[in-house]
């Protein structure tokens, strides 16, 4: 048994904090600490909900814990994105995802939606800026022999910069919350184009049937080898079309697909 400040008595398993006169008004103007959470909504600059009227606005979840371990859910209203750049020539504007069962967790697990991470100007929460986002526990495991290497996807458009300093480009269509392209005609649509070490270059179309290959074997070898089953037909009016099956290899020529 415990006994209060005033005298009375309670129970044991009843833990006491001493309240340091700290009203909601005043701890939301003190907001100083390093938030994350989940993007639950987004206002358009032209819809009734945005407040600046100029750029996206996003409510995010947080999940806030006391002292005493209770965690509770509060809604960081109207939240911009921050700026890399900072300038009108120099900047960059993107949008967290937001699946179409926006927000909510199931068993336990985050859903689907941009974990972001929060901090508000002038200690204010209502002047909340996402100035990132967390690994999302949805991402597959990392891999450790990939070395030195850079990965990004944004709605279907992924930029791979490997170990050995190559560039690959892959164009899979727009997707969905999970990473799956939205249409039926994208689910082919891998186009690419790779720059490898060596010099080379290589594009290629989603279902991997036509190959533009510039430089292969080494920058040194000055050959255009370029595959194709269907007809080829060259830009200029000297060369005659021609059928081909089989990969053919053109020197010093440019060659559009037929």
């Amino acid at each position: 048994m415990a006994e209060t400040y005033s005298g009375d008595i309670v129970p044991s398993y009843v833990r006491l904090f001493e309240s340091n006169g700290t009203s909601g008004y005043t701890r939301g103007l003190n907001e100083v600490t390093f938030r994350f959470g989940q993007v639950i909504a987004q206002y358009a600059p032209d819809t009734d909900g945005n407040f600046n009227k100029r750029f996206w606005e996003y409510d995010v979840s947080v999940q806030h814990v006391s002292e005493g371990g209770a965690q509770t859910q509060i809604v960081y209203p109207r939240c911009q994105m921050a700026s890399l750049f900072g300038g009108v020539a120099d900047h960059i504007e993107w949008t967290p995802r937001l699946s179409l069962n926006a927000g909510g967790s199931t068993q336990g697990k985050p859903g689907l939606n941009s974990i972001v991470a929060l901090l508000c100007l002038n200690s204010n929460v209502r002047q909340a800026l996402i100035v990132g986002g967390l690994k999302h526990p949805g991402l597959p495991q990392e891999k450790s022999n990939l070395g030195h290497h850079l990965v990004f996807e944004f709605n279907g458009i992924k930029i791979d910069v490997n170990k050995d300093g190559e560039f690959n480009f892959l164009r899979r269509g727009p997707t969905d919350a999970n990473g799956d392209p939205i249409s039926e005609d994208d689910k082919n649509a891998n186009a690419s184009a790779a720059f490898l070490k060596g010099g080379s270059l290589v594009l290629a179309n989603g279902t991997k049937t036509q190959f533009l290959s510039i430089g292969s074997g080494g920058a040194d070898v000055k050959r255009v080898d370029l595959t194709a089953g269907q007809a080829l037909q060259e830009c200029s009016t000297a060369i005659e079309t021609f059928e081909s099956q089989a990969p053919t290899y053109l020197s010093d020529q440019v060659w559009t697909q037929k």
